[in-house]
């Protein structure tokens, strides 16, 4: 999710523990938004943790983001933290211990909306160093936020004292709203991540979340429900979609043992999902990684249609994936996008040399490998996680095969494919 998205949730939470049903706004309750807006915020801190310099973005973001902050510990040192800094600015309303639950509670519901998603959290670290996948909410999905933006706004919109005060906030309010549909409408232009039915979608259920808003006084428990909604209809949407991709790749006769079914839907849309499964042949050694854009619906939207609405490619990894021509036979579900493959022994030994690889692996989910002609240079990444060319974003390392760098302490997580627990291999570095 976005910053933006996680501040909202923060402040309509607040809202909601504050504003018993539907009742007056309490004094001062500022400072209370403030603390649950960067509460909300905070796990992400672990973003601008990027030790490997500009060249190796992509390998920090892959080693260090949704770290130990990303943590039900980790949460309560970081709302502590916020509570005590805003603390010392302000002590005029809500006591201290309530603060620091509020906070606590806004920067867990960070990490709940991060387990909706692909990229995995592992919240109950030291406890347990396990990856959670939702598999079935899109990193950037515009109806979580609209289903509890109207609700923060309760919060917000409230008499300031004078007449060109709440003109004003009303101004900046209208504007955010403005800016939110006029983003999507710019992506539906731009045909990158949503199409116009989802954007039509998405701009009547905000309006009708903000007409609700307007008529229930008590809106808070709309909100929620709204939102679980939301959640239901995508979670269901991915199992199905989990389970008609297992039954391709068992029906096909491609062969690879599935270890990996990673699923992430089209903005707004269940109907379109984009799947990136990773398997093992046995008698090869290789991992066999796949991509592809899968329709639950081809009769009412083509698998062609939803590769528009869908993070599509792998353009790395796969570099004419995004040129070619999107052909389909008619009721056809499915488009593949990539096919990669690596030896299992030839990662087992590049981490064995080099400890920033070794650490990759604590990460990778569908992992997928290049070695280039010229140069001696490898490039190692994450299959379903490769939406840009851009080498130093979205969890990618490219290094010489010689190389022999520096690391901090190992990674603690559990490998997500090198994990015989999950029907994986061992790792067996040593």
């Amino acid at each position: 999710m976005d910053p933006v998205t996680y501040a909202v949730a923060g402040i309509a939470l607040a809202v909601t523990l504050e504003v018993r049903g539907g009742g007056p706004l309490p004094a001062h309750l500022d400072r209370t938004l403030v603390v649950a807006a960067l509460a909300g915020m905070s796990p992400d801190i672990d973003s601008f943790d990027k030790p490997f310099g500009r060249g190796n973005e992509g390998l920090s973001y892959m080693l260090y983001h949704r770290g130990v902050v990303h943590s039900f510990v980790g949460c309560l040192a970081l709302s502590a933290v916020i509570v005590a800094v805003v603390w010392l600015f302000s002590r005029k309303g809500a006591s201290l211990g309530r603060l620091l639950l509020i906070g606590f509670l806004c920067a867990s519901l960070h990490l709940v909306m991060d387990a909706t998603n692909d990229y995995g959290v592992h919240p109950f670290w030291p406890f347990w160093n396990g990856w959670l996948y939702g598999d079935f909410i899109f990193l950037l999905e515009p109806l979580v936020i609209m289903s509890l933006l109207p609700l923060a706004l309760r919060g917000i919109m409230r008499d300031r004292g004078s007449r060109r005060a709440n003109l004003r906030q009303l101004g900046l309010v209208v504007l955010a709203l403005l800016a939110i549909l006029l983003l999507i409408w710019y992506r539906v232009a731009t045909g990158v991540y949503i199409g116009w039915i989802s954007a039509t979608f998405a701009t009547c259920y905000l309006l009708t979340q903000l007409v609700l808003a307007c008529w229930r006084r008590n809106y808070a428990p709309i909100a929620w429900a709204s939102l679980l909604a939301v959640w239901g209809v995508f979670f269901v949407s991915s199992r199905c979609a989990k389970a008609v991709t297992v039954s391709a790749l068992e029906a096909s006769t491609w062969g690879e043992r599935l270890v990996q079914v990673d699923t992430t839907p089209a903005a707004t849309t269940p109907l379109c999902w984009n799947v990136t499964t990773a398997g093992l042949d046995s008698s090869s050694g290789q991992i066999i990684t796949r991509m592809g854009t899968l329709s639950l619906v081809p009769s009412l939207m083509p698998p062609c249609e939803c590769r528009t609405a869908t993070p599509h490619g792998p353009p790395t990894f796969e570099p004419n994936g995004d040129q070619t021509p999107c052909k389909t036979p008619p009721g056809a579900a499915w488009y593949w996008t990539a096919h990669e493959e690596a030896s299992v022994e030839e990662l087992r030994k590049l981490a064995r040399r080099n400890c920033r690889v070794e650490a990759a692996l604590h990460f990778l989910r569908t992992p997928a490998l290049k070695v280039e002609a010229k140069g001696g240079q490898v490039l190692i990444g994450d299959l379903r996680l490769d939406y840009s060319r851009d080498l130093a974003k979205y969890c990618k390392y490219r290094f010489d095969e010689l190389e022999i760098p520096s690391c901090r302490s190992p990674s603690p997580w559990i490998p997500p494919f090198f994990d015989p627990g999950s029907g994986g291999p061992a790792m067996e570095l040593h």
